[in-house]
This record gives structure tokens, sequence and C-alpha cells, in this order.
């Protein structure tokens, strides 16, 4: 009896040692499971109370511009959007392939190759990474796979600085990226080796004809948490169904698994071509926490890309001519009730009446509402096309319903 007791605590106390020692992963052990434990991982700076990434992206933004895309010349071939630009220089670079069990990864051989300046800071690629689903998310949507570039660069100060490119991808069971192919075709599906191949510039064949993107200060997504600055493009691009499987299935041979468990129910956002049977590498989104946000919008994007502002992705100009015709039978409404009233007065108390406070009165009251009625015209309730209030489908953030294939 005493024997089997002796037996039973050192179960409980194992069992209970284990379960602690989860609050505590290190730099080494960390998973996509237990996310609510790296708080406490010892060297990183993943607590919830430091500036986090990824984020929910709200409708309200505290900044909008519209910017032109501009060539660069003079020797520095390449383009700038606002207070970011990049190089075009080289065409393709050397790069080594890392496939791992959180995610995969593409190193740059020569990092310098890829040039990129935001705000004046100079920034070098580093490396490429790849999260499925989407980390970021725009109201509470997200896309199929996000891809994110790392770069570093050193302030005016000489202090270290990180900068994160996030291009979101949606899945399309006719899509096939270009850009991702050669890398997803020789990458070591059995975890072994680290390939050198050539691809092609990401600024050129990754990023969006259209560059509007979304900036604000964060953090990496994985630990240790660094402090980044992070860069946001909001049109997607797409990926096939195939490569996804591919990328998904990859990740989730390696045991023991670090990804968040398979999850019967879609992330928002996802159309039915999500394959439910994979597990997740993407970080839950953080608390804002009242940081500023900023969009920077292309101007003259080219036009199959401009923002279409419809309704689950229709062409009718229904929707707008309704609003339109309800304003106008608001504006005439208000003008009938000014007159009548004016007319019923000067019935009243005559034409050499001196006493008109009431009726001027009205005027102001009509003036007032009018200019009010004027400037909600000129300020939109939604601050940019990548907010959309139709109910969420397949794309990042509803862009589905804006950009139209």
């Amino acid at each position: 009896m005493m024997r089997s007791l002796c037996r039973l605590s050192t179960i409980f106390v194992l069992h209970w040692h284990a379960s602690r020692g989860q609050d505590f992963p290190s730099l080494s052990s960390w998973s996509y499971q237990y996310q609510q434990y790296w708080g406490n991982i010892v060297g990183a700076t993943c607590s919830s109370y430091t500036s986090q990434s990824p984020i929910d992206i709200p409708k309200q933004l505290d900044k909008v511009e519209q910017k032109n895309l501009t060539t660069l010349g003079g020797g520095e071939e390449g383009a700038r959007l606002g207070s970011l630009a990049w190089s075009l220089l080289n065409d393709a670079v050397n790069v080594t392939l890392h496939p791992g069990p959180v995610t995969w990864e593409v190193r740059m051989t020569n990092p310098a190759a890829i040039l990129v300046q935001l705000e004046g800071v100079d920034y070098t690629l580093q490396s490429i990474s790849f999260k499925s689903p989407s980390e970021h998310t725009v109201q509470g949507a997200h896309n199929a796979m996000e891809v994110q570039l790392y770069h570093t660069g050193k302030d005016f100060q000489g202090a270290e600085r990180r900068l994160l490119v996030s291009v979101s991808l949606a899945q399309r069971e006719d899509a096939w990226n270009k850009f991702l192919d050669p890398i997803f075709n020789a990458m070591p599906q059995d975890g072994a080796g680290t390939p050198s191949i050539m691809i092609s510039n990401p600024w050129s064949d990754l990023a969006p004809p259209d560059r509007s993107f979304v900036t604000y200060d964060g953090s990496t997504t994985a630990p240790p948490c660094e402090a980044a600055t992070w860069v946001v493009f909001m049109q997607p691009g797409f990926i096939g169904v195939r490569q996804l499987e591919q990328f998904r299935s990859g990740i989730s041979g390696y045991q023991p698994s670090r990804l968040a468990p398979a999850n019967s129910t879609r992330p928002l956002g996802l159309s039915d071509l999500w394959d439910s049977r994979w597990g997740y590498n993407s970080r839950n989104t953080q608390a804002l926490n009242y940081r500023p946000l900023s969009l920077v919008q292309m101007a003259n994007a080219p036009p199959p890309f401009v923002p279409k502002q419809n309704f689950e992705g229709s062409t009718s100009i229904w929707p707008i001519l309704i609003c339109i015709m309800l304003f106008a039978l608001l504006v005439t409404g208000c003008l009938l009730a000014v007159l009548t009233r004016i007319k019923r007065h000067k019935e009243e108390y005559g034409h050499g009446c001196c006493d008109d406070s009431d009726e001027e009165e009205d005027v102001r009251s009509f003036q007032q509402l009018q200019s009010l009625q004027q400037g909600a015209t000129l300020l939109s309730p939604l601050p940019d096309p990548y907010m959309h209030m139709a109910p969420a489908r397949a794309g990042f953030g509803k862009h589905n319903q804006i950009y139209l294939a």
C-alpha cells in the first residue's frame, strides 16, 4: 500500500513539473501551441506589456497620405513611395535555403544586394520567412500566407534597427506564384542540407503592383521578439493550393512539432480551399496599445489595380446611386421645411415686420446642417479603400471585394 502511494506521488510530482515547465519555455524550445508563455522566456522580450507584433489593422488609422510612386535615377535604380524606397539594381540574388520546424527561411548570400530605405535609414535584406495563415489581419481577416522580409540597418546614432516588410498572399486554386516556385521546389523536404540557389529580386516579383502600405512600430513575431519597424503591404498577391500545401505539410513533418495544432475552424477571411489538417506557424495578433498606424496610399497605381469601392466585388453602381439619392432627398426635405416656415412667418407677421430673428435662426440652422453634410461627403467614414464594410471573404482584410482579378 505504501509503495503504491509513493509511486502515485512520484507520478504526480513529475506531471506537475512537466506542466510547470510549459510556463518557462526557452529560446530553443518554444512552440506556437503555448504562445501564452512566451512572456516567460529568459532572454526574450515577448511580454504583452511591450509593443508586440503582429497586429490587427483597424478601420480607423491615425494618418493617411496620398503619394505617387516615383522612379529613382542617377545610378540609383529603384523606386520610392513616400518615406519608403527600395533598390532594383539587382534582378536576381544568391540565397541559401534553410528548412526548419517552425518555418522555411531564405538567407541572402550578400545582404547588401537588396537595399531599402525608410525615413532616411538604410537597411539591407537579411532573410525571408513564411507564415501561414497570415499573422497580420485587417479587421480580423487573415490571408493564406504572409511572406516576411527581414532587414537590418543602423540609425543616425549607430544603433541597430530592424525593418520587416510583409507581403500577404491569398490562396487561389488556379494561381501559381512564380517567386516562390524555385524556393519551394529546391527546399529540402527531409530537412537535410542547405542548398544554394538564385531567386529574383523580391521587390520586383513578390511585392504587389499597388505598393500602398501601413507602417507601425512593433516586434519580430517569434522569440526573442526584438523591436522592429513594420511595413505591411495592403494589396495581396496569390499562392496556389499545391504550393501552400507543400509548405504547410513540410513544416508539419518535424517531430516533435512546434506548430499550433490543427484546428477544424477555418481562420476568418479564408476560403474553403484552406486545408484544416495541418498546423499553424502564426503568432496571435497582439494589442495595439495606442500605437500610431500610418497608411501611405499609392495614388498612381496601375489602372487594373486601382482599388474598387464595390460591394462583394460587384461592378454595380447602384449602392453609390442610392446613397446620392438619399442625400439629395435629405437636402431637399430640409430646404422645403425651411421655406415653409419662412412663408408661414411672412403670412403671419407680414412683409414689413422687422422682427426676423426666427427666420434668421432657421437659415443659420439650415446652413450649419448643410455644412455638416458637406463635411461628411469630404471625410468618408472609411479612411481608405482597403478597409471595406462588406462581409469577410477570402483575401487579406476583405481585399477580394476591392481588387478584381
